[in-house]
């Protein structure tokens, strides 16, 4: 997925020109000021902030983010003036992003907003194609990185204001066409704003026309007129405000689980953190995991939401790099297409054939669960954690759920989300859905100092892991169907035949002398995608396909569900990868806020996606059958 790169000149005073545009970025006389005098005025965000209620989220939307001077002084009067609890969530575009380095070089001379300025740089994805989450300081960003026409089409968000900010119409012309305001009136809440700063006749038409109602207003010393506009509220249309906190129980706590009751509780949910065992206890206990993207051979929704999760949990392992070593050249050829489809990752991709032929991955690392585990729990109440806690029935309870367990103690949530893998099938409303388990045995090999030097982590045959407190993890095999935990010293043969067939020297330098093991089962589907969101209710699924008109398949995301009952499963041996991306899924589906990734991105992890298949075959809704774990 191609990217146009940002070619900006800076002159003398740090100003920054557009080269492919030519046009400013911004004007030297007025630059920290425009954001406030223009979009703030034009939306009326001022007015919005103070009707805000405490705990709720405002939705800001801006085409043309740039160097994100609008998104700075937007974020810093929010959290200066917003009420206590509440979050901002800002959804930016734009069709050619800066590096890290341009992106710091334009932004050094704005002192007023350094703590925003030096956060900004911390979690900046770079010229990354696709869909990234920046969690910052009460404020979610959601950048849509690509050409406008084809992201803004999968963008899922309802904003209360949108900044139309791009280059010049006669410079940019994509940006202001008929089509995208079309596809703006559909992303705005009824009674949402816009601002404009180019108030060109075309641009008022093209507004008008797509139902926004258009004005023209004063502009300030440096521009004549700008644009302000109106999603019209009528009878049938009312604001759909972000949903109040509420006592959620989250099942599982291990990579999925814990990284669900994360992201809650940092948007300020009562999280109740359920496990049968303890955290780590089943397959996301392993001393370490390899960090890195998953990679397919032609563009797809797979891909986007793999290249989404990756550059969000990128930030919480150790970036150390990861080899990814070719078996074949036949599989080389493979992996340089690969990299070419997942798109320019900003220096985290580069193929090498010296010394080592392989993918080279800077930005990829290994991930350690025990450290992630203990950032989380240090931050949720002691209360807060219940295990063990073996959920023996899951039923309704009014507007919520109960949670009983095999020693009969219950929990009330007004929601719940199991994230306990293939155990998703204990429950009635999940009973049938198509997961796999798939077992896995690690060897834990002790580092010798020849061994240790080694400090990126190899991925072929098998994977090899840099040394973390004098254990190197390899593996792991892949015995679907097989729950048997105990552990096999001839997956240890296995797992050494295969290592060393990923790197003879490294693999050789260990000492196998007696390896120690660890056995988890991993969940998943048929697909080898995630199932992340709500429960399909599959009684009510079945009456609504029959009462649709013949030939009709319902999307995935138009399923009746069971209110308040959610599922992060089936991540496979991408748990590192997918959790922290799943679990911004799964909060924004419960808050109604922007979605961390693009919408077809989504709907293939959906837990409906295989009614609608059975629906697109003329067959009544149903999952796939596989044999029970």
């Amino acid at each position: 997925m191609p990217i146009q790169p940002a070619q900006i000149k800076f002159d003398d005073q740090g100003n920054a020109y557009s080269e492919a545009f030519d046009d400013i970025y911004f004007n030297p006389n007025n630059a920290a000021g425009k954001t406030n005098h223009l979009f703030h005025r034009a939306t009326r965000f001022d007015e919005k902030l103070s009707q805000l209620d405490p705990g709720a989220a405002l939705v800001v939307g801006e085409l043309g983010f740039g160097l994100g001077l609008n998104f700075l002084g937007t974020w810093a009067k929010f959290k200066q003036l917003a009420p206590a609890g509440s979050r901002l969530h800002y959804v930016g575009l734009d069709v050619a992003p800066p590096s890290h380095e341009q992106l710091e070089q334009a932004l050094s001379r704005f002192v007023e907003w350094s703590q925003e300025v030096r956060q900004l740089l911390e979690e900046w994805p770079g010229r990354v194609a696709g869909v990234h989450r920046l969690r910052l300081d009460r404020c979610d960003l959601t950048l849509h990185l690509g050409d406008i026409e084809a992201m803004l089409p999968g963008v899922e968000a309802r904003a209360d204001a949108w900044f139309l900010d791009g280059f010049a119409p006669e410079k940019n012309p994509a940006m202001w066409s008929t089509q995208v305001a079309q596809q703006l009136i559909t992303r705005t809440q009824p009674g949402g704003t816009v601002g404009s700063f180019t108030a060109a006749g075309h641009v008022r038409r093209a507004l008008a026309d797509a139902g926004f109602e258009v004005e023209r207003l004063p502009g300030d010393p440096f521009k004549r007129h700008i644009l302000a506009a109106q999603k019209p509220v009528t009878d049938d249309t009312q604001h759909e405000g972000a949903k109040p906190s509420r006592r959620i129980a989250v099942v599982g706590a291990g990579w999925a689980g814990l990284s669900v009751a994360q992201e809650l509780h940092r948007r300020g949910h009562e999280v109740v953190l359920l496990d049968a065992s303890r955290p780590g206890a089943g397959a996301s206990g392993n001393q370490q995991a390899i960090c890195a993207p998953v990679l397919d051979a032609a563009p797809s929704a797979r891909q986007d939401y793999y290249r989404s999760a990756f550059v969000l949990a990128s930030r919480q392992s150790s970036r150390c790099g990861v080899l990814r070593k070719p078996d074949t050249q036949k599989d080389a050829a493979a992996l340089q297409q690969a990299a070419e489809v997942f798109g320019d990752l900003d220096g985290r991709f580069a193929w090498q054939d010296s010394p080592e032929p392989g993918l080279w991955m800077p930005q990829a690392g290994v991930a350690t669960f025990w450290d992630f585990a203990e950032l989380v729990l240090a931050d949720l109440p002691e209360s807060a954690c219940r295990w063990p806690f073996v959920v023996e029935e899951l039923s309704r309870a009014g507007d919520g759920w109960c949670l009983r367990s095999t020693a009969d103690e219950t929990i009330q949530a007004d929601a719940v989300v199991l994230a306990c893998a293939a155990a998703t099938r204990r429950f009635a409303p999940t009973a049938n859905w198509p997961l796999q388990v798939i077992r896995g045995q690690a060897s834990e090999v002790t580092a010798t100092p020849e061994s240790s030097a080694r400090e990126h982590a190899d991925v072929g045959e098998a994977y090899l892991c840099p040394a973390l407190n004098g254990i190197h993890s390899v593996g792991a095999t892949f015995d679907p169907g097989d729950t048997d935990l105990s552990v096999r010293p001839d997956d240890h043969n296995d797992n050494r035949r295969r290592a060393l067939l990923t790197d003879p020297d490294w693999a050789n330098a260990m000492d196998w002398d007696k390896p120690t093991a660890r056995v988890g089962l991993r969940c998943n589907t048929p697909d080898y995608l995630p199932m992340i969101g709500p429960v399909p209710h599959l009684l009510r699924c079945r009456e609504y396909a029959a009462s649709l008109p013949a030939h009709t398949a319902p999307a995935n995301a138009d399923w009746p569900t069971l209110p308040g009952l959610y599922a992060v499963t089936a991540l496979g041996s991408h748990g590192v990868i997918s959790s922290a991306l799943a679990a911004s899924i799964i909060a924004d589906t419960l808050d109604g806020t922007p979605m961390p990734c693009s919408s077809p991105a989504a709907l293939a992890v959906h837990p409906a996606r295989y009614l609608t298949r059975a629906a697109k075959r003329r067959q009544p809704p149903a999952y796939p059958n596989v044999s029970a774990p």
